[in-house]
This record gives C-alpha cells, sequence and structure tokens, in this order.
C-alpha cells in the first residue's frame, strides 16, 4: 500500500475524483483517504510513480510518503 500527500484535496468530491481516476488504471485498487491530513492511501498493483502522474494530471500537488 502506498500512502501519498495531496495538497488541495479538500473534500470528498476531491476524493471521489482522485479514486475514480486511479480505478481507471486499475479497476481493483482500492483508495483511502483522511481529508484532514491530506493524504490518500492506496493499494494498487500500479507503480507509485504512475500513481502520482495519476493524481497530478487532476491538478493535484501530489508526493508519495515514506
Amino acid at each position: 500500500m502506498y500512502q501519498f500527500q495531496v495538497d488541495g484535496m479538500g473534500c470528498s468530491r476531491c476524493v471521489n475524483k482522485i479514486t475514480q481516476s486511479i480505478q481507471a488504471h486499475d479497476p481493483a485498487a482500492v483508495v483511502q483517504a483522511d481529508l484532514d491530513a491530506g493524504r490518500i492511501s492506496v493499494a494498487t498493483d500500479a507503480p507509485a510513480d504512475v500513481v502520482c502522474e495519476i493524481v497530478a494530471k487532476l491538478g493535484y500537488r501530489v508526493r508519495q510518503l515514506s
């Protein structure tokens, strides 16, 4: 499972948009969000850099957390 800091993710619509975009690439992906912390956790077979690219294309600043 990967964890990412997502700047600008402030509501459930943001989470839904991110989740749908990730699941368009990997339908089995599971996305959990912590809106207060601005973080998402993603369980996917896709590489972390691909997930970052997907989220960044939506207009968010994103970075993987170690």
